[in-house]
């Protein structure tokens, strides 16, 4: 019997220190807090802890920490360099009380888009999207290159680079809290990598570039610029034909007074006929240009207007010696000379033109003509440029296109078709074509001028354009 009731103690004292291990005492305290959470970014957060002023506060993790003011609780947590979400458990305590409630802090999201970059030689800034929810800064290791921050774009610029040789080369890194998140290789490409970038975006007299914006909007004809007779640095404006007066040409008007007159002289070929060096045909004894007879550039500062191997490099000739071989499907092209005059040609059929220079060669480059706009009220054109190797080929129009799909880099330009100013009025002739004059005379008329012709259904290199009509001017670097 009394084993029994030993055993009955023992038992009893088992449950009792059973119950007092579960119970400590501690109430549960209502802090009336829901979970705090902090950006990646970190930063600090304040709560009331409605509680007396006797009460304590601890964080189960390093990462955050807490401060105690009066009834405040402060929470302060880093940034988080890790792509993990965290989270700590914050105790309060007050006498036999105790609470909780979590703090959770998301982690680090940072990419970006591409993750290098190819530079213009013109320095013309390049944008590189960063996705992130951080603060960040970028550096450059070159004086030359230029990184700024732009909200959620990078933009990478950088000097002006006329080296002819070779690309340079600098390193971009993009720093989260003073540590390296991403390096990125910027490569400049060398003044002749591309043609197009040797050119201005903006018309001679235009007040805005020629970009795909200003040209498909409301302002389009504020790209337009001036016409210009060949050889004369007279304005006459394309937006506004009908404040030009004419004069019919004679041979009293020299080019030293054509130059000060603000008629347009209207002759069926050239507006100068006073018999000077400068209307004969240009000779190897006889080189002259359009500041030959004007006296001065008629280009902004910094840019010249093209010769026409600068032209031919980047427009299709129509004239021999100038050769095109149009690439037909089926068709092989046989006897091709890889030059930048010679070229390789396939259409579309309805807006696009796609032509390969150099073929042939390891300095292949393809351009593609893209036709914009309303025919003969705000045309323009788009050239863009690619590089290609010894392979580089098409057989039809969606080859041709998917080479531009799957380029890395190109070069872009824009020009606006308004017309041509001609006869005795001076009105607008051809409005759904455009002439741009360049430096050289014709070498088979000579009342005529060479320039490059754009159309909404051609576009060429033509050897034979009147002296005496209004054509516009787009400049390239000097």
């Amino acid at each position: 019997m009394k084993l029994i009731s030993y055993i009955i103690l023992l038992f009893t004292l088992f449950l009792t220190g059973c119950d007092s291990d579960d119970n400590t005492g501690k109430s549960i305290l209502d802090l009336g807090i829901q979970d705090i959470s902090f950006e990646a970014n970190g930063g600090s957060r304040e709560v009331s802890i409605n509680l007396n002023g006797n009460w304590q506060a601890v964080s189960d993790k390093s990462w955050c920490t807490v401060g105690k003011n009066a009834n405040k609780l402060t929470l302060t947590a880093p940034l988080n360099l890790t792509i993990a979400t965290r989270t700590a458990v914050i105790t309060i305590t007050e006498g036999n009380g105790e609470g909780t409630f979590t703090v959770i802090q998301a982690g680090s999201k940072f990419d970006i888009f591409p993750e290098k970059l190819y530079v213009p030689a013109s320095g013309k800034g390049v944008p590189i999207a960063i996705k992130g929810n951080v603060e960040w800064e970028a550096q450059a290791d070159e004086s030359w290159c230029h990184p700024v921050a732009q909200g959620d774009t990078l933009m990478i610029s950088a000097d002006t680079y006329k080296d002819e040789q070779k690309a340079r080369y600098a390193t971009v890194t993009v720093q989260v809290d003073g540590q390296n998140a991403r390096i990125i290789p910027v490569i400049q490409t060398h003044y002749k990598d591309f043609n197009l970038e040797k050119w201005s975006d903006t018309n001679e007299g235009a007040t805005l570039p020629s970009t795909p914006t200003n040209l498909s909007g409301k302002q389009f004809k504020q790209a337009w610029g001036n016409y210009y007779q060949w050889g004369r640095n007279v304005e006459f404006p394309c937006e506004n034909v009908t404040t030009v007066t004419t004069i019919a040409a004679n041979s009293d008007i020299t080019a030293a007074q054509a130059q000060q007159m603000p008629e347009f002289i209207t002759h069926v070929d050239d507006w100068l006929c006073d018999g000077s060096l400068t209307t004969k045909l240009p000779t190897l004894e006889n080189t002259y240009g359009w500041t030959d007879r004007s006296g001065s550039n008629p280009c902004r500062n910094g840019y010249r207007l093209p010769y026409d191997y600068e032209c031919l490099r980047i427009f299709p000739g129509d004239e021999t010696p100038f050769k095109n071989k149009e690439r037909m499907e089926g068709k092989d092209v046989l006897d091709i000379i890889g030059t930048e005059y010679d070229y390789v040609s396939i259409s579309d059929g309805a807006s696009k033109i796609y032509i390969i220079k150099m073929f042939g060669t390891s300095e292949a480059y393809v351009i593609r003509y893209e036709f914009k706009g309303i025919s003969s009220y705000n045309g323009w054109i788009r050239l863009t440029e690619i590089k290609g190797n010894a392979d580089t080929d098409f057989q039809t129009a969606g080859e041709a296109e998917n080479l531009f799909t799957n380029a890395t880099r190109s070069a872009e330009l824009c020009f606006p078709i308004c017309g041509v100013l001609w006869g005795e009025n001076a009105e607008v002739a051809s409005p759904g074509t455009s002439g741009y004059w360049n430096n050289t005379p014709s070498y088979e008329y000579k009342t005529a001028a060479n320039a490059y012709v754009l159309s909404n259904i051609a576009v060429s290199y033509a050897t034979s354009y009147r002296r005496s009509l209004g054509c516009m001017i787009r400049g390239i670097k000097e």
